[in-house]
């Protein structure tokens, strides 16, 4: 009988928890120019869920457990990641890969004036299934 693995697919999904208007966005190399705050929010998400993503790929072999991981972050005035916090974890040491990935992300860009920043609260879901 031949035992074949099964890679765990993964669903990310980016939530923005703040009330104000966003004002950061994960660094996007597709955006194009004309200036275009919509689009430079969609490329942000996208760029961010693809970054999520390829480093899941170090992780997705040891975690072999099905559920969601749930982490709050946000965003600080000048772009750099605080507050990181795991909220749901699945266990077998995912959540705090994750978590690590998290911290390690670049800067955020920076879409208005720097008299007129704030912190952005996220909300990321990783679920493993």
């Amino acid at each position: 009988m031949e035992v074949v693995e099964k890679q765990l697919e993964t669903q990310i999904t980016l939530e923005y928890l703040s009330a104000n208007t966003r004002t950061h966005y994960f660094p996007c190399t597709d955006f194009k120019v004309p200036y275009d705050k919509l689009e430079q929010q969609r490329c942000g998400d996208e760029s961010f869920i693809k970054y999520i993503d390829a480093n899941l790929n170090i992780i997705t072999d040891s975690c072999n457990s099905r559920g969601t991981i749930i982490i709050e972050f946000d965003v600080r005035k000048d772009g750099n990641i605080g507050n990181v916090c795991l909220t749901q974890d699945i266990g077998n040491g995912c959540g705090d890969t994750i978590t690590n990935i998290l911290k390690r992300m670049p800067v955020w860009t920076l879409d208005i004036p720097r008299h007129r920043q704030f912190f952005e609260d996220y909300k990321l879901y990783v679920e493993f299934k």
